[in-house]
């Protein structure tokens, strides 16, 4: 293990995904799966939402939502950043990515369960 340890800290490392027969780009069929992946989302943020009685004030519905933008940084690029070595920049924007799309649909969903 000590040996792997310090190959780790002097060669080149990283991770690969690989397609050998190559991977059709399609953003007709990519775009779709995304935009129902982030509905499928915002329609949990929302139950959740429905479920915490006791926030009665737009603003304290909104940091909620938000909030929940922390779970895929420290539940999925947290881990990439500290075991895999994912770049600080590319975390720090993910970060920036999650917590201001929850935000975003904290600001409607806020409006829409009261």
């Amino acid at each position: 293990m000590e040996a792997a340890m310090q190959r780790m800290a002097s060669q080149l490392t990283g991770i690969m995904i690989v397609h050998p027969h190559g991977r059709p780009s399609n953003m007709a069929t990519m775009l779709p799966i995304q935009l129902a992946g982030d509905v499928v989302v915002m329609l949990v943020a929302a139950w959740l939402l429905d479920q915490a009685v006791m926030l009665k004030s737009y603003a304290g519905r909104v940091l909620f939502v938000s909030l929940m933008g922390l779970i895929p940084t420290l539940q999925t690029d947290m881990p990439q950043w500290n075991w895999y070595g994912f770049p600080d920049a590319y975390f720090a924007a993910q970060f920036v990515v999650h917590l201001v799309g929850f935000a975003a649909g904290g600001l409607v969903l806020a409006r829409m369960v009261k």
